[in-house]
């Protein structure tokens, strides 16, 4: 085993006079120690050239890779590569400068292979935000070194005092909440920041970003791209799916849709041609249902109302003989009493909600479902009522997330799992099937017409060329 003994240079004579004949190197310039380097400013430049030459080549190497592995490539780099520089950032002051060619490679090749867009400063700035703040979290590493440092030093000086004073007592509760404080105010960079750089973006692609900070409507972008769970997305979707995110234009839709309006990312998500409408919000009652399931009895799809006899509802309820509802549970808010669900999806860039923040959009539509249904589930089913409103974008109501906070609670306590490992879980999960029906509004194939082929009474050896 190697020893060094780093000194300063007017002591350094000293020392090797000192440690003659010993095992014991000595050097004033300096010495890696823990993946950090310890000495000069020139062996500190020297070190990190060495170190960034090496990130560079890495990053490249998964730029390649992102060409045919977007998804994959862009959680290696989150989950992992970035962090390989963290540690450095976090115990070199100084260092931004040096860290200039590792940026550059992010920026200039990384990016373009993940996004398949040639993004502006700004946008860079934008993707170089934490995912919850309408970014990427493809980091800045130039600009995140400062901050690192600064954040490593805040979180350890308690520690650091203890250890030069020889305290042998853990830090006590001020400590901590100094520590938590850190974080707070880390937080509230991000807020500043995402707030700075949305002032130079477009209006439209401001209202994504900010569609796109809504609670749960990012969990796809956070998720590792496991096949086994469905959160896997090819080269074309992943693509599609940040374009969509950031408003971004795609160049290879049709210019006129089958129904003979202009096709556009919004004609798309709004017409009924195709079914993709309906099969969107299928999609979303099934997977409610499928995971009311899991913890409650009767679950039951697209229940039937009792039949009125008379009884007299509010203005608007549905009074149909026929009406129903997406889903029925039992024990959900309270133990055996039914539960009613009704599930609607909307575009937040229809033309009507131009004018209107997300907030009011998705309150309008809880009413108008209230007004429907409230007073009937609530009178004739004797049970409780709760829409379920989500947009396009992936976010949702505030009757929906607490819905899910809810379901949370029941399959966090059923299966013996942590509430925010069940919470995230769930919100994944609508995520995917929320954003793999925006991608097929986009990109399915809405025909003019259906022909049947009778294919009972086909003769195929008859129909076969070889035979004609």
């Amino acid at each position: 085993m190697k020893c060094w003994l780093i000194t300063k240079p007017d002591k350094e004579g000293a020392a090797r006079i000192l440690f003659d004949g010993t095992a014991i190197n000595v050097t004033a310039r300096g010495y890696r120690h823990l993946g950090a380097a310890l000495g000069s400013r020139e062996y500190l430049e020297e070190y990190v050239s060495q170190k960034v030459e090496d990130w560079v080549a890495q990053v490249s190497q998964l730029a390649e890779f992102a060409k045919s592995q977007p998804q994959a490539s862009s959680a290696a780099f989150i989950f992992g590569l970035r962090h390989t520089w963290t540690y450095f950032q976090r115990t070199h002051p100084d260092v931004d400068e040096l860290l200039e060619p590792l940026e550059r490679a992010v920026a200039d090749s990384l990016i373009p292979s993940i996004t398949n867009h040639n993004c502006s400063n700004e946008e860079r700035n934008l993707l170089s935000l934490p995912v919850r703040f309408g970014g990427m979290g493809i980091t800045n590493p130039k600009e995140d070194a400062p901050s690192q440092y600064t954040s490593s030093v805040v979180s350890t000086i308690h520690l650091t005092e203890r250890i030069v004073a020889q305290i042998h007592n853990p830090p006590d509760a001020e400590d901590v909440r100094s520590i938590s404080h850190s974080r707070k105010e880390k937080n509230d960079q991000f807020t500043a920041k995402s707030a700075a750089v949305k002032n130079y973006l477009s209006e439209s692609t401001k209202r994504a970003v900010d569609l796109a900070m809504e609670k749960g409507a990012s969990s796809w972008l956070t998720a590792i791209p496991i096949k086994d769970l469905g959160f896997d997305l090819n080269k074309a979707q992943f693509w599609d799916a940040i374009k969509l995110r950031y408003d971004w234009e795609i160049t290879d839709l049709p210019s006129v849709c089958v129904c003979g309006e202009a096709f556009s990312v919004d004609h798309a998500m709004i017409c009924r041609r195709g079914g993709f409408v309906i099969q969107r919000h299928n999609e979303l009652r099934d997977l409610e249902a499928k995971m009311l399931d899991m913890v409650c009895y009767d679950v039951e799809v697209e229940p039937v109302l009792q039949v009125l006899t008379g009884e007299t509802l509010e203005r608007g309820a549905n009074t149909a003989p026929d009406a129903r509802l997406d889903i029925h549970a039992r024990g959900v808010w309270e133990r055996q009493r039914s539960a009613f669900f009704d599930v609607r999806v909307f575009h937040p860039n229809a033309d009507s909600y131009r004018d209107l923040s997300p907030k009011q959009i998705y309150r309008q539509h809880e009413n108008e479902k209230k007004r429907k249904y409230a007073t009937r589930v609530l009178e004739i089913e004797q049970g409780s009522f709760t829409p379920l409103v989500f947009s396009t974008t992936g976010g949702m109501g505030e009757e929906c997330q607490r819905f899910h906070r809810r379901l949370a609670e029941l399959l966090a306590s059923k299966k013996g799992e942590d509430y925010s490992a069940t919470i995230s879980w769930i919100r994944c999960k609508v995520s995917f099937a929320v954003l793999r029906t925006a991608l097929l509004c986009l990109r399915g194939s809405r025909t003019l017409k259906r022909v049947k082929a009778n294919l009972i009474d086909t003769d195929f050896e008859l129909d076969n060329p070889r035979y004609a």
